[in-house]
């Protein structure tokens, strides 16, 4: 049968039986809902509705509500209907178009349509009204009893404000739409301590379009200039040379501390690896990751992948020149294949440095012998370690007291290796897989400490009196300079560190005061209000640095006390 066939059969079996009937071999007309265009649309109150027949035919279009129950007819291709949804129950309802013929129904793919007249609640708000102790760069969120639209412009959706004085702020949403996110345009012309408020727009629509119910009470939260952790007693009394003891950050911020705990066995002193984590109040130990009382004597190293911490120490038993490694899990300990010497190493581990790749595996660095002369890598696998990485280029010339190399990892998985040999020439090497790539030497280093810039090269500071000096590594292969970082003349010990965005943040030791100060790239000068902080009592090591996702800066170092001191920097 002929496409003109079917029209006159079909105009005439409306006439006569309501139902067109059509060939055998002809394909089924495609019938769609044209409006709504979505797929799934929420309301409160009404939906307009449209199909159409591909090809064009003047036949009725039933529409149809969740199955079989009959909603409206569309006579005409013109035709449009309006649902009134206010007695239909809350929920997702599912609608189809149908044309039937005599011997088979054309039915279009179902559009959902969800029907909500409950407002939108806030259910949780980050910081909680009249916190203490918060960081100035940590999340601000609200959360809601269901996804939501912010008005347009998105930033009007809140108001910050330090006191009378508003705080510019960008607003989004989160995967989902239940939680919106505030950030701070510019953390830095916020000076703590200070207290911050936050209003919450009543424009703040579902996706119904019902109105948010505003939640009670008002939004305050202070942020000191710095949160001050409770000192913890791990590695307290140890002497002065010993590595500091190395701390990380779960994906919420909580700190972790690896270092040494004193115990007493056969009328000695020893030094057991342990890891404490701070519950919000106090540091709380973890069970110890080995049996071995006399573990953490040459260092102990940290690194996170995750929420999870790897340690890797060298054991007292049965070699010294054996490395351990173990991560936990939260519950329980999970030990990797012990390291063993390679043939012919004499000499005991000491200062191993361990990190983690994007692969969630980690690879450890460590060296042997008192004066450092030999060093070793090695990458975790599933079957125990891959040992492949070459001849390491790391020399060291002088007396080892285990602070004159470092490791990162790049974006692509390779270890960045860095080392000072002489007192203040500076060596930074790549592994590319194969073999080790040099960037040229860097005179005037004295810490090997590196970070990633924002286009994931190496940093480095470089110190002198009265001033450090951060350089990247940059596109063939030559150091940059930021501009200089003014320091007390009495600062040394530079640590640096960056976060997400590639910024570096700079520690230092000063020992005019014996107190801790830091320094923060902000994209366009260094902000050094954290001229001098801490105790004026804090012992001349390299401070411990750590910046978080969300570019806080949290500083650790040792006092004469013998206790370590965990703090976040706001300024």
């Amino acid at each position: 049968m002929k496409r003109g066939e079917l029209l006159i059969m079909v105009s005439a079996s409306l006439a006569i039986a309501g139902c067109p009937t059509r060939s055998k071999y002809d394909p089924l007309p495609v019938v769609r809902i044209t409006s709504p265009a979505a797929d799934q649309t929420y309301t409160n109150g009404t939906v307009h509705f449209t199909a159409a027949l591909d090809p064009p035919l003047d036949l009725p279009i039933v529409l149809r509500l969740d199955g079989n129950v009959p909603l409206a007819t569309l006579v005409s291709p013109t035709d449009t209907f309006d649902w009134n949804t206010a007695s239909a129950t809350e929920g997702p309802h599912f609608i189809v178009a149908e044309v039937m013929f005599s011997d088979a129904t054309a039915t279009s793919i179902a559009k959902t349509v969800i029907v909500d007249r409950t407002a939108p609640r806030v259910i949780a708000r980050t910081p909680a009204p009249g916190a203490v102790e918060v960081a100035l760069r940590g999340p601000i969120e609200v959360e809601f009893s269901e996804p939501i639209v912010l008005p347009s412009p998105q930033d009007a959706a809140f108001a910050l404000s330090d006191g009378s004085t508003a705080v510019a702020s960008h607003a989004g949403v989160k995967a989902g739409g239940a939680t919106a996110t505030i950030s701070i345009a510019d953390p830095m012309s916020i000076l703590p301590p200070v207290t911050l408020s936050a209003t919450i727009a009543a424009s703040i629509k579902d996706r119904a379009g019902n109105d948010l119910v505003p939640p009670p009470g008002d939004w305050t939260w202070s942020v000191p200039d710095f949160v001050k952790l409770p000192p913890s007693a791990i590695d307290a009394n140890m002497p002065a040379s010993t590595r500091l003891p190395v701390f990380g950050l779960r994906s919420d911020s909580t700190p972790l501390l690896a270092g040494a705990a004193g115990v007493t066995a056969g009328g000695r002193d020893s030094w057991q690896v342990v890891l404490d984590e701070y519950d919000g109040s106090a540091w709380k130990r973890i069970a110890p990751p080995s049996d071995d009382i006399d573990s953490a004597s040459r260092g102990v190293a940290m690194a996170m992948s995750g929420d999870q911490p790897f340690v890797a120490w060298r054991p007292s038993v049965p070699d010294p020149g054996e490395l351990d490694v173990s991560s936990w899990n939260g519950t329980a300990w999970q030990p990797s294949p012990r390291l063993v010497p390679a043939p012919g190493v004499l000499y005991p581990t000491v200062a191993p440095v361990i990190r983690v790749g994007q692969d969630q595996r980690p690879v450890v660095l460590w060296s042997t012998g008192d004066r450092g002369d030999r060093y070793f890598m090695a990458r975790r696998t599933d079957t125990g370690w891959n040992e492949s990485f070459g001849t390491l280029p790391l020399t060291t010339l002088q007396p080892f007291d285990g602070l004159h190399f470092d490791m990162i990892m790049g974006d692509s998985g390779q270890p960045i290796v860095s080392w000072i040999d002489p007192r203040t020439l500076g060596h930074v090497s790549t592994w590319n897989g194969s073999n080790w790539t040099a960037a040229p030497d860097t005179e005037g280093m004295t810490e090997p400490w590196m970070a990633l810039d924002s286009s994931r090269t190496p940093m480095v500071v470089l110190g002198s009196l009265g001033t450090f000096l951060v350089q990247h590594l940059a596109a063939g292969n030559s150091w940059q300079l930021l501009p200089p970082i003014m320091v007390p003349p009495t600062a040394t010990h530079p640590r640096i560190a960056a976060g997400p965005a590639g910024l570096p943040v700079v520690a230092y030791f000063n020992s005019q005061w014996s107190d801790i100060g830091i320094a923060r790239w902000t994209g366009q000068r260094w902000d050094t209000r954290a001229y001098a902080f801490g105790p004026s009592t804090a012992v001349e090591q390299v401070p411990q640095l750590v910046v978080d996702p969300y570019e806080n800066a949290w500083v650790g170092w040792r006092d004469s006390t013998g206790q370590f001191n965990v703090w976040l920097v706001n300024l």
